[in-house]
Order: structure tokens, then C-alpha cells, then sequence
């Protein structure tokens, strides 16, 4: 059995710049091209599973996706064809959740 928790990519990126430089997170950032590039800086390929959101439109891939799309940018992308949007999709609403699985004995 598998449980998840979801974050939101602010909360990711809060998270990251809170570990990398040891002191209070960084205000939440908005869903721009520039949050594009930086959640493909902060994900971890193998670790993070992640939901893609934009209106109606959603999909998720499992950590395990990435054994077959080891590549950020290839995971977006497939993500986002997932959902029935174009590779290279992003809008002002769109919303990134990642999250870990964890397997329980």
C-alpha cells in the first residue's frame, strides 16, 4: 500500500530555498515560464511524483514514471500530453503539485 502527501510548487520551492540556505522560506512565488524553469530545477527525478493542473485539464505521474522518463523535461512534457495539452504548455493558471510515495510493509 502506497500513501501520498501533496505539496503545491510554491510550497516545493519555499521548501528548497529554505533547505539550501538555512533560514526562513522565501515568499511564495507565482505560476509563470520562470516557475517553469525552477520547478525543473527542484524536482527529483525518482523521488517526486507530480500532479499537472490547468482548469479542467489535469493529470499525475508516479515517482516510478521517471524509470522511463528520467529526463525533467521529458516528465513535463509527457505529463502535459497526459492531460491533453500541448508539451510546452503553461498558463498563468496552472497549478504543480508534487508529492512522494511511500511504500508501507
Amino acid at each position: 500500500m502506497a500513501t501520498m502527501a501533496a505539496i503545491s510548487l510554491q510550497a516545493l520551492i519555499r521548501h528548497q530555498n529554505q533547505r539550501s540556505r538555512n533560514t526562513a522560506p522565501a515568499p511564495a512565488t507565482s505560476c509563470s515560464r520562470k516557475t517553469n524553469r525552477k520547478l525543473i530545477e527542484l524536482l527529483c527525478p525518482g523521488v517526486h511524483g507530480l500532479v499537472f493542473v490547468d482548469g479542467h485539464a489535469r493529470s499525475t505521474f508516479l515517482p516510478a514514471v521517471w524509470k522511463s522518463l528520467p529526463e525533467p523535461e521529458q516528465f513535463l512534457s509527457e505529463l502535459r500530453l497526459k492531460a491533453g495539452l500541448a508539451r510546452d504548455h503553461w498558463s498563468a493558471s496552472v497549478e504543480v503539485f508534487s508529492y512522494q510515495v511511500l511504500e508501507l510493509p
